[in-house]
């Protein structure tokens, strides 16, 4: 069922992948972000027709699982002076439970920094 929120929110992502810009859900668990971004996906389908890629961390997450998940989904282009991933359409990368890693022995989470 919409509702205002929903209607809203899929406006407002189908605005900005319209317009090629990026968009930031920020929360804390159970706030909404994953019903948010599963109602924009299911109804742009046709529209926008974004590619989702999920990527869910737990304690023991490393940085090299957000780089694995774009190297399966995106294409190596050489850049000016480096090689970049390129997507070969719209995507939502979608980044599910980020604050779980473990904080180094520094106070830092690497895959938040």
């Amino acid at each position: 069922m919409n509702t205002i929120d929903t209607i809203r929110h899929r406006n407002i992502i189908k605005l900005f992948m319209e317009k090629d810009l990026s968009v930031i859900l920020c929360g804390p668990p159970g706030c909404g972000k994953t019903m948010i971004i599963n109602n924009a996906h299911k109804n742009l389908s046709g529209i926008v027709d974004p590619k989702m890629i999920f990527i869910n961390f737990s304690s023991m997450s490393k940085p090299r699982l957000i780089t694995d998940a774009l190297e399966q989904n995106c294409k190596m282009a050489k850049g000016n002076k480096e090689t970049i991933l390129k997507p070969d359409k719209k995507v939502i990368v979608f980044l599910d439970e980020i604050n779980l890693p473990e904080p180094d022995k520094y106070g830092t989470t690497i895959i938040i920094e």
